[in-house]
């Protein structure tokens, strides 16, 4: 039925024999009940995958008797028939030798849509080593039973992609790790048409659903090691995305009609593109919380009646900021703006920055790090600039989902900071901004179209629905989407029909139609979207960030040598810096280390890193927003 994205090590009885990585999936399997003559479907979620090495299914009476439901299986008892009792059914067992059994059989695709499902086992994930067993407290718990005829049978019709495949309707169709197995008396010859070899750039992988595991993530969102793991560590990833059952995901977002209280200080600023989006943005708003937190609303022109309202849709996405900091634009300040008429509404406590003084507003510095990963990805990915409000929404969701080093965080995930709720980030696993995809939205009655994958339609359709770009050029919503695996792209079909893509909506995404002339020192460089507008060293940090293929693995792992506080590996190393009346952390960089008339460095060298200040060291360091140069000591 579905995958999860865990797998269990089963040992055999012997201490010898190495372990065997079984996946866990929820499965299903029909039984004909003898008595009434129906078939119902039974899923076992939590349940270990072996694929075709075995020509029976094995089940855990504890997980079911777990469940609630009772599981007799004494043969001796003359009290009771051994069997399972759920209801409406009762399923018999029976003995072979030593091994108790009942006959099923796998479910056609009309039975999974329209005969009633069982769930023999809780879908709360499994460990044996860890469940508490004992008496159940009620004699019996009916199990849920889905009836075809409610709305939740909508929920068990079938994936279109899979249409193709009814010539194998009486096979057993498991779902492992993205792989499509299928289980029969006979063995299967492997078919071509289902090879997946997703693309990864620095990962070798055989699935097409990405794992939750630190590479993938570090790979898909374009962050390291070190905080794909703390993401990991600080998010969900129950989500499912089966190839039987419609897309769905567990978290969903209820903000209720009272809106909260956010405690601590925002603050917000405009930033500009050079061109228009295809979706006729020119500008964003931007939202930013010290802890990594964003939001961002796209402007198709910079007045009163576009940025007013940003601020009422972020009260009604999050809640009410305590604090909000902004810098003294007409648009924002001015006394009859619908800007200042929502703050006075909803009370908020505000403060505006005075002109040039960047460090006074938080949100600049925020922009600056949206840069980083805009350009990266831009870069990266070869994505069209006209194409850059997809790009910005796609960056302000994955930042927020993802662990950052920010005091404020406390090591939790900036969306949680603010809302409180632990995110799901299984709707971002699956795929990259701007990659290959296969779509319907057609209800599942035409063939397979090709399009790129530009991020999650949140107000658009179901949940799960993605953003693509088809080959008209106008994104759509869907929430039917498949990756085409690389084996996929190596065909000749596949080519000619990317190669078509590319050609019919190149002339849509030229930069050159949509180009906007602001006047000369109308925009403040640093919040303009223009990498060459960038100062050079930003464009030296940059450049380092995307030629990773110069740093040896060594490095990236972190050698004795690299490590040893006597190097010079402060050099070039950002800082925080209380100034100002109110402490503001401000960033600075480490440019060198200061040397006596000798030329011998000053200082001597902490094994400790955090009492390299108190060690006597010195260095020169320069504010990144062109402050004064200073000592740290």
């Amino acid at each position: 039925m579905s995958y999860t994205p865990r797998s269990a090590d089963v040992y055999a009885y012997d201490p010898a024999l190495p372990p065997t990585n079984v996946p866990i999936v929820s499965g299903a399997t029909a039984y004909d009940c003898p008595q009434s003559g129906n078939t119902f479907i039974l899923i076992f979620n939590e349940a270990l995958y072996y694929g075709n090495r075995l020509d029976h299914s094995l089940i855990n009476p504890n997980q079911v008797r777990k469940f609630g439901i009772p599981l007799w299986d004494n043969p001796f008892d003359e009290m009771r028939n051994i069997g399972i009792e759920t209801k409406p059914i009762f399923v018999a067992l029976k003995a072979k030798g030593t091994k108790l059994l009942f006959d099923s059989r796998a479910p056609t695709d009309q039975e999974l849509a329209n005969c009633p499902h069982i769930d023999m086992t809780s879908k709360v994930p499994w460990n044996p080593g860890t469940v508490q067993l004992g008496k159940i407290s009620i004699a019996h718990k009916d199990p849920p039973i889905d009836d075809p005829r409610s709305n939740e049978a909508e929920l068990r019709q079938l994936d279109p992609i899979m249409q193709g495949m009814n010539e194998w309707r009486t096979v057993q169709q498991t779902i492992v790790n993205g792989e499509r197995f299928f289980q029969q008396v006979g063995r299967m010859d492997d078919d071509a048409r289902f090879a997946d070899v997703p693309v990864r750039p620095s990962i070798v992988s055989t699935e097409r659903h990405t794992k939750a595991t630190a590479e993938n993530l570090s790979e898909r969102l374009g962050i390291g090691l070190h905080r794909a793991r703390a993401t990991l560590r600080s998010t969900l990833q129950r989500g499912t995305r089966s190839a039987i059952l419609p897309l769905a995901r567990r978290y969903r977002a209820d903000r209720m009609f009272l809106r909260p209280r956010l405690k601590g200080k925002f603050s917000t600023d405009t930033a500009y593109f050079n061109h228009k989006s295809i979706r006729g943005n020119i500008a964003s708003q931007i939202y930013f919380h010290k802890s990594g937190f964003y939001s961002c609303h796209h402007l198709s022109k910079v007045d009163d009646k576009q940025v007013g309202p940003t601020l009422k849709k972020f009260i009604a996405d999050y809640g009410i900021p305590e604090h909000l900091t902004m810098d003294g634009a007409a648009v924002q300040v001015g006394r009859n703006t619908s800007f200042m008429e929502t703050i006075n509404r909803a009370a908020i406590n505000y403060h505006i920055s005075r002109p040039y003084r960047p460090e006074e507003n938080p949100a600049e510095g925020g922009i600056r790090e949206l840069k980083r990963r805009f350009y990266r990805l831009i870069v990266k990915h070869a994505i069209p600039e006209r194409l850059w409000d997809f790009v910005l929404d796609y960056v302000v969701d994955t930042m927020n989902i993802t662990a950052n080093y920010s005091r404020y965080s406390d090591g939790r995930v900036p969306l949680e900071v603010i809302t409180g709720i632990t995110p799901d980030i299984t709707e971002y696993m699956d795929f990259t901004i701007y990659g290959w995809v296969y779509y319907r939205t057609d209800g599942a009655l035409g063939p397979n179209e090709i399009g790129r994958w530009l991020g999650v339609s949140h107000r658009t359709g179901p949940m799960m629905t993605y953003w693509i770009l088809p080959r008209s050029g106008r994104p759509i919503s869907t929430d039917t989407v498949q990756n085409i695996s690389e084996t996929e792209k190596q065909t000749d079909v596949v080519k000619e029909q990317m190669a078509q893509w590319t050609t019919d909506v190149s002339k849509i995404l030229d930069a050159r139609t949509g180009d906007i002339s602001w006047g000369k020192d109308e925009i403040p460089p640093q919040l303009m979207f223009d990498l060459g507008l960038e100062d050079k060293e930003f464009k030296c940090n940059f450049n380092e960030l995307i030629k990773a293929e110069d740093v040896d693995d060594g490095t990236l792992q972190g050698t004795t040598e690299t490590d040893n506080i006597d190097a010079q590996n402060c050099v070039n190393m950002e800082i925080g810096l209380r100034r100002g009346q109110e402490g503001e952390l401000q960033r600075a960089v480490v440019r060198r280390r200061i040397i006596d008339a000798e030329g011998n460095p000053i200082g001597v060298a902490n094994n400790n890193q955090e009492l390299i200040s108190t060690s006597g060291r010195t260095w020169t360091q320069t504010l990144t927003n062109g402050g004064d140069h200073g000592t740290l000591l």
